[in-house]
């Protein structure tokens, strides 16, 4: 399978967060359900910054398949700005004032699952996906994946699955990493799991742990933990305030590049790479907004 196959499909499994006023989680009910997160964060003044990160969310259930896509992304804008004063004296002086608006942040995704059922516990499912995170040095991730994955839910009010699954993944860096380990193109494995507990009939809390591992090199490998609280704040669950937190680490980060200068500031002219940090992390506070469509079906338990 070609990893440009990757560009026409949409994207890898997720997690995903369902309706709260329903004492069963809607993966558990045949209907459809979207499912939409904002967040917005403004400052004016002296400094002047503003943060808006929305996710979306799109399932559709069947009897024994479903088909989950989600896309999402945070844009931080900066604006700086430097004053000059101009003039002979502090009783005889202009200000000048110039502003430069940059982006400091950006950070995109979009991923597609389908799966089938094929026991009461066992599924199969295939998807792929598509991010950009340039903090970390990522232009573009393209990854197609195939597995399976087994609900060990045991109460109606929790969902908990583990998923192994096959992956293929084309990888552009803003900067080309001069390890001559480092590949754009590489086969690998995705083990992950996902945890999810209604606790009242208006909270619910969430975890997520995935583990990429490069078949080549080795050294390659990626982790991904999430933790979420969402509480409904109007009846029937269709507004909510939801609280994120995220923690990615890579072991073989992206490289920046950096002009190499003397110890006197003077420029040599030549210019040098740096790994960027393996660590990132993530907080978000927004607002969720649920819709759902049931249908009047039960959910089939096995062949």
């Amino acid at each position: 399978m070609s990893i440009r196959c990757a560009k026409t499909a949409c994207v890898v499994s997720s997690l995903v967060a369902f309706g709260l006023n329903a004492r069963v989680f809607a993966a558990d009910q045949p209907g459809t359900f979207f499912k939409a997160d904002l967040s917005l964060v403004q400052t004016a003044g002296n400094s002047q910054a503003g943060t808006l990160g929305a996710k979306a969310n799109f399932t559709e259930n069947w009897l024994r398949s479903s088909f989950v896509m989600n896309a999402g992304g945070v844009r931080t804008q900066t604006t700086e700005t430097s004053r000059t004063a101009i003039g002979t004296s502090q009783q005889n002086m202009t200000i000048q004032e110039s502003s430069l608006s940059k982006t400091s942040a950006e950070n995109y995704f979009t991923d597609a699952q389908y799966s089938y059922r094929l026991t009461e516990s066992l599924y199969w499912f295939g998807g792929g996906s598509w991010a950009r995170d340039n903090p970390a040095g990522v232009t573009s991730r393209f990854m197609e994946m195939t597995g399976f994955g087994y609900d060990l839910s045991k109460r109606p009010d929790v969902e908990f699955k583990v998923n192994v699954a096959a992956t293929l993944t084309e990888e552009t860096d803003r900067v080309t990493n001069p390890d001559p380990e480092a590949k754009d193109n590489f086969p690998g494995v995705r083990l992950s799991y996902s945890y999810k507990q209604k606790v009242s009939s208006t909270t619910t809390v969430t975890h997520t742990l995935i583990f990429d591992q490069a078949f080549s090199p080795v050294k390659n490998f990626r982790l991904d933990g999430q933790a979420g609280l969402e509480v409904a704040i109007t009846r029937g669950g269709t507004l909510g305030l939801k609280l994120d937190a995220r923690v990615q680490y890579r072991n073989m980060p992206a490289v920046e590049e950096l002009d190499l200068t003397q110890a006197n500031g003077t420029s040599t002219g030549i210019k040098v790479t740096n790994p960027l940090r393996k660590v990132d992390g993530q907080f978000t506070v927004g607002l969720a907004v649920n819709l759902s469509r049931k249908g009047g079906m039960t959910r089939v338990t096995g062949r």
